[in-house]
């Protein structure tokens, strides 16, 4: 362990550092008998995190999005993804964190605030045709595994 590490030292908002999970319940939907749902059932999730990007930027990033196959194909994704870039255009944009999206992070790293930003393996065709959809666009892959595209949007229109 480094002896010289402040641990005091923080961004100048910690709402920066935050892992968002959003959920997604249909309260009308019963599992059946062997269900462990009661009053509603989870039908999807989606994640995001201010991670890192390709070319060495860090901004918004879904990192994990899932729906029921019961649940599929009523645009529950779609508005998903619009909520998650809403939420990072609110919360992570230069209006409300000036100073950190400026500096970047404490290595020097740029924050990239106007993209969100994810990655999909090239084989998960109808995932790629709805990002598309939802205006992404395929700007790279993954440095260590080339089927695993990124694909970028912008947020801050």
């Amino acid at each position: 362990m480094r002896d010289d590490h402040n641990f005091a030292l923080r961004p100048c908002d910690p709402m920066i550092m935050n892992h968002i999970m959003m959920t997604i319940v249909d309260v009308d939907y019963y599992g059946g008998e062997n269900s462990n749902c009661r009053d509603a059932c989870i039908v999807g999730f989606c994640e995001l995190a201010m991670l890192p990007i390709p070319q060495r930027r860090y901004a918004p990033r879904i990192i994990n999005l899932v729906v029921s196959p019961n649940h599929r194909r009523r645009g529950i994704t779609s508005r998903m993804v619009q909520n998650v870039a809403r939420f990072a255009k609110i919360h992570w944009s230069k209006e409300n964190y000036p100073s950190y999206i400026d500096s970047g992070m404490e290595d020097g790293t740029p924050v990239c605030n106007e993209l969100l930003g994810l990655y999909v393996n090239e084989s998960n065709k109808k995932a790629i045709s709805l990002y598309l959809k939802e205006d992404f666009k395929i700007s790279g892959c993954d440095e260590e595994n080339p089927y695993i595209l990124f694909l970028e949007k912008e947020i801050m229109l």
